[in-house]
């Protein structure tokens, strides 16, 4: 099957659809993960003392794009 959009899913998510909420998350686990390596590389957290690590990091990603969904609105334009 034709991947789904992340603004379709997003729409399927907010309806309750579990199973879209999931393709979501799993869509963009390379972004999450991405960002999550360029933060920990820039802002030197391995010497921070702070005791993180990128796990922690996209962990806190995909936190954030499940709790960013109900707040999405297509009709905003981004």
């Amino acid at each position: 099957p034709m991947k789904q959009t992340n603004e379709r899913l997003c729409a399927l998510a907010q309806k309750g659809d579990a199973a879209a909420l999931d393709s979501l998350i799993e869509n963009n686990k390379s972004f999450i993960g991405k960002v999550a390596n360029d933060l920990f590389r820039s802002m030197n957290l391995a010497q921070s003392g702070l005791n993180l690590d990128t796990d922690d990091l996209k962990q806190a990603g995909n936190l954030g794009l499940w709790k960013a969904v109900p707040k999405f609105d297509a009709a905003r334009g981004m």
